[in-house]
């Protein structure tokens, strides 16, 4: 066993094995897929690992050297995560991010400033067309037209037509680059589509 007090020897918490360990990341409500995950021997320490969480906001790393590390995580659009963490080697640390200052939540980190609409109207005048929608607050954002908002329904994204009362669910997103697409359908909210009485109508949203 070697001397703690010997030059060049080590402390109670000194592992010169291999520490590895799985960071899931959430965030939102949902997995967060693209957080960088950084291990550091200290705060602004050697850094020991790094990895870009996947699809299922998961990310496994393995580095040299004590469980007892510093670990931060950042996402755009989140608070970074930074503190000392002592893991255990082969374990799994749930990590849930703040949405930072000036972004609304709802399954995707979404800037509160003004974001920009196109659609596409098949067979209809017009047939497509393009305008923005304005930050109302509370997660809302609401189209140039008025009649429409995008919103969270459930904790999910979603179409909210104001004049009806009635909505359609985002049916695809990506949030890193955020983009969102409903299609509309005349059936859910009939005369109430724009441009009117179109069967469908898909919308994308972007910043």
């Amino acid at each position: 066993m070697g001397d703690m007090f010997a030059v060049g020897g080590c402390d109670c918490n000194c592992n010169s094995g291999t520490c590895s360990q799985t960071f899931n990341v959430t965030g939102c409500g949902a997995a967060l897929s693209g957080a960088t995950v950084t291990i550091n021997v200290s705060s602004g320490g050697t850094q020991l690992a790094t990895g870009t969480t996947n699809g299922s906001g998961q990310v496994t790393l393995s580095w040299t050297g004590s469980c007892t590390v510093w670990v931060s995580i950042a996402k755009t659009g989140y608070t970074s995560y930074g503190q000392v963490d002592p893991l255990t080697s082969g374990g799994t640390t749930n990590v849930t991010l703040v949405i930072a200052s000036g972004y609304g939540c709802c399954q995707c980190a979404i800037p509160t400033t003004t974001l920009h609409y196109s659609f596409t109207a098949p067979g209809c005048t017009p047939s497509s067309g393009t305008g923005t929608l304005s930050y109302s607050g509370s997660n809302i954002w609401t189209l140039d037209a008025g009649v429409f908002q995008l919103k969270c329904i459930g904790s999910q994204l979603a179409f909210w037509n104001t004049v009806v009362g009635c909505y359609e669910y985002a049916s695809s997103f990506t949030c890193s680059p955020l983009s969102i697409t409903i299609v509309w359908h005349e059936a859910t909210c009939p005369g109430q589509t724009l441009p009117s009485g179109c069967a469908v109508t898909t919308w994308t949203i972007t910043p």
